[in-house]
Parts: C-alpha cells; sequence; structure tokens
C-alpha cells in the first residue's frame, strides 16, 4: 500500500460543509460541498473540500442511529 501526503500552509483554519445524502442502511447516496463558488475561485480550498468528499465517500456506510435518517 502506498500513501501520499500534499502539505499546504495556512490551511488550519479550513472549514467545508459538505451537503450529504444517506440511503436508510447508512450509504452515502451523494456528498458535495456546499460552496460551489469558493471551490472554482480557490484551489486550496478546492483541493481541501475535495479530500473531505474523498473522506465522507470513505466512511461509508455510516453507522447512525435510525432516528437519525429524517
Amino acid at each position: 500500500m502506498s500513501v501520499s501526503a500534499v502539505a499546504a500552509q495556512g490551511i488550519g483554519g479550513l472549514r467545508a460543509e459538505l451537503n450529504i445524502v444517506l440511503g436508510p442502511d447508512g450509504s452515502v447516496q451523494s456528498v458535495a460541498p456546499t460552496d460551489a463558488a469558493r471551490m472554482s475561485r480557490d484551489p486550496v480550498f478546492r483541493a481541501f473540500a475535495e479530500s473531505a468528499v474523498r473522506a465522507v465517500r470513505a466512511c461509508s456506510p455510516l453507522k447512525l442511529p435510525p432516528e437519525s435518517y429524517q
């Protein structure tokens, strides 16, 4: 297994909000950053948000209580 990392200075304060749609079994049906404008103009944020999307997809299925799917 090979793992590579990319570091960026000054990303400590970054926050990406994601719109996540789950199926009843906890599977991730869709996930997308909510700030499309920033995605198009800020390459550091875009890389950060895309990494967050990949992380959510990698965790699928999510194990949440059934009442959390409302």
